[in-house]
């Protein structure tokens, strides 16, 4: 009895926070993970970000993935989860589903450790930037202003048109701020109008996506400064498009045009279809 007294005494709580091969626990509880697993592993460009992370962060994925889906409160992770490998699982989840605007990738952690440094669990706990009674008003506001935005767009349109009137509208949905309220998500664009260039490419990935056309959000540095932008397949090539650059006439950028003007992927994002830029 004295024994297991004194080991639990000896328990420590552990917290942080984070900002923004294993066998996969594709259960916690009662909840299968089983086929949102199948989901990602079969979809590499919709869900790039997940397959950008190791099977452990993949792993954390599901679990955050499933709690931020329903705006829990909190969820188990495993419980071998470093600190970098939280946050880069929480990352992708942000980077992968820009419906889900009420997270923004922010998240705090902490867990019960055992005498010997083994932890017992983990928990993570997303930080959502509106109230869960506040989900479907804004929601519905969101599907108001995109079906505004796709009436706009004429019937029998090529790819490449498509995107161009796509990159226009999200352009002069919302000015540029970088002081706006809430600016990293498509909420910032559709609702409040105002942004910075996580909530351009937010949207514009969210937008590509209601007519199938391949994007991905990117993420680095332009010019020295934390930057925001898109990788749009058309026609089976891939090109670049920055909806932060707002320019008068649209544009599609090579490769080299990238590199001439000082774009730089994270190092996080740089693999798959984006390896080597």
């Amino acid at each position: 009895m004295k024994g297991k007294l004194k080991a639990l005494l000896t328990c420590m709580l552990f917290v942080g926070c984070i900002g923004v091969g294993y066998t996969y626990i594709t259960k916690q509880g009662n909840k299968d993970f089983s086929e949102d697993e199948k989901a990602l592993e079969g979809d590499t460009v919709q869900y790039y970000g997940f397959h950008c992370l190791n099977d452990r962060e993949k792993e954390v994925y599901l679990y955050i993935n499933d709690c931020v889906k329903n705006m829990d409160s909190k969820t188990s992770i495993p419980k071998e989860a470093t600190e970098e490998e939280i946050s880069n699982a929480s990352e992708m989840v942000r980077t992968d589903h820009p419906e889900y605007f009420w997270y923004d990738g922010i998240g705090k952690y902490n867990g019960i450790q055992g005498f010997n440094g083994t932890p017992f669990q983990l928990w993570y706990y997303p930080v959502y930037n509106i109230e869960k009674n506040q989900k479907e008003l804004v929601q519905k506001q969101i599907d108001d202003e995109v079906e505004n935005i796709k009436k706009q767009i004429p019937p029998n349109l090529t790819t490449m048109e498509i995107v161009e009137k796509l990159y226009q509208s999200v352009c002069n949905e919302a000015v540029y701020n970088k002081e706006a309220n809430n600016n990293q998500n498509i909420k910032s664009v559709f609702v409040n109008h105002e942004t910075v260039c996580a909530g351009y490419a937010k949207s514009m990935q969210y937008m590509l996506r209601q007519y199938d056309i391949p994007c991905i959000y990117v993420r680095g540095v332009h010019e020295n400064e934390s930057h925001a932008w898109n990788r749009v397949c058309i026609d089976n090539v891939w090109y670049w498009v920055d909806p932060t650059a707002k320019n008068s006439l649209f544009c599609l950028f090579d490769d080299t045009f990238m590199v001439t003007q000082h774009y730089q992927i994270d190092k996080n994002f740089a693999k798959g279809v984006l390896e080597g830029y």
